[in-house]
């Protein structure tokens, strides 16, 4: 990886030093986030998410709701709105919509999954660009955070969607996130019993736990896997992944389950990962790079040339062209990337 050669402005450090365990991080998509209100503590916020639909994209959600009016996407009183009359003309010609996703703020690293973080935003904007990929698809999403991606999917009309994350905490925001908005999330219903609405699963999914799938029967909970969600995985399904790669430990057990999945499935596994190079002044280098990016792009090398033992599986990698439009409202800085993953089983 080629490493930033500007300096100015930069804290120098004497080498890369990873987030303590205790230090508290606040991702920059909520400094400037309007608000919807408090959420089901006093520690969570209800952010609204306004995304412009591009054209040739029709919500699956056939669910009756009002008009809504620019006040509800932009946060303004409606008397504000009523006195920019060709303000708000412009608005109406404008198609766009609003997903309500209720999360923390500043967290210790352990929970940074129930915050909103620009990659998901970036995957967000590379899905409405490229509807094709998604729509009619099985859908399974790693590390799923609190599910605005998720609600996106279901939004553009993917057939089943399994919103999955290793955390309980991160796994019950997604659940009520995917209610929120107006999106039915399956805990109960086989997949025989699915209705038109019923078309995202929040299951628990932790890459470090070779068993996956794992039925067991003796457990209750709304986040278990079901023979029913496992049959529907035979069939195939795309993978989809945001904000990943941020420490060593995770991008091996996240690579290892993609290739996991493949042997399992015994299928083409294709995974689009969205990420966000965080950059360090590092003495090792002697320049502003991203330690995590480097790793990341090694082990791809690693698993693109030899067959891993353990899954017989091999992962092709390439990153895609940034040619989709922004949808969402963030600041899409350089840094943010999107890759596309495949795993193949050798069935030799």
């Amino acid at each position: 990886m080629e490493c930033d050669d500007d300096h100015d402005g930069v804290e120098y450090l004497t080498k890369f030093v990873p987030l303590d365990s205790d230090e508290h991080v606040l991702s920059d998509v909520h400094i400037n986030c309007s608000s919807a209100g408090g959420g089901s503590n006093s520690e969570n916020v209800i952010s609204r998410f306004v995304f412009t639909v591009p054209n040739g994209i029709r919500s699956c959600n056939h669910l009756d709701k009002p008009n809504q009016s620019a006040s509800y996407f932009d946060g303004e009183s409606t008397a504000d709105a009523d006195d920019e009359e060709d303000s708000q003309v412009e608005r109406r010609d404008l198609r766009r919509e609003v997903i309500l996703i209720e999360h923390t703020m500043a967290t210790v690293l352990e929970d940074v999954g129930t915050q909103v973080w620009r990659g998901a935003l970036y995957l967000c904007d590379f899905i409405l660009g490229n509807p094709i990929l998604f729509a009619g698809q099985t859908v399974l999403e790693l590390g799923a955070g609190v599910g605005l991606v998720s609600a996106l999917l279901n939004y553009i009309g993917s057939s089943r969607t399994f919103c999955t994350d290793h955390s309980t905490k991160a796994l019950t925001f997604c659940q009520g996130n995917i209610i929120r908005n107006q999106f039915v999330c399956l805990t109960t219903k086989s997949s025989a019993e699915l209705g038109p609405g019923d078309a995202v699963s929040v299951r628990c999914l932790d890459w470090f736990d070779k068993s996956f799938p794992k039925i067991n029967a003796a457990v209750i909970s709304p986040f278990s896997w079901a023979a029913d969600d496992i049959d529907v995985l035979r069939r195939g399904f795309v993978v989809v992944a945001a904000d990943v790669i941020y420490s060593d430990d995770l991008t091996d057990a996240f690579l290892t389950t993609l290739l996991r999945l493949s042997e399992q499935f015994r299928l083409t596994v294709v995974a689009y990962v969205a990420l966000e190079k965080r950059l360090n002044f590092t003495l090792e280098d002697l320049a502003v790079c991203s330690p995590p990016y480097r790793y990341f792009q090694r082990k791809l090398c690693e698993l693109s040339q030899t067959i891993e033992a353990s899954t017989r599986a091999l992962l092709m990698s390439e990153r895609l062209p940034d040619n989709f439009p922004q949808c969402f409202q963030y600041e899409r800085v350089p840094e943010l990337e999107v890759w596309k993953i495949t795993a193949t089983i050798n069935l030799n």
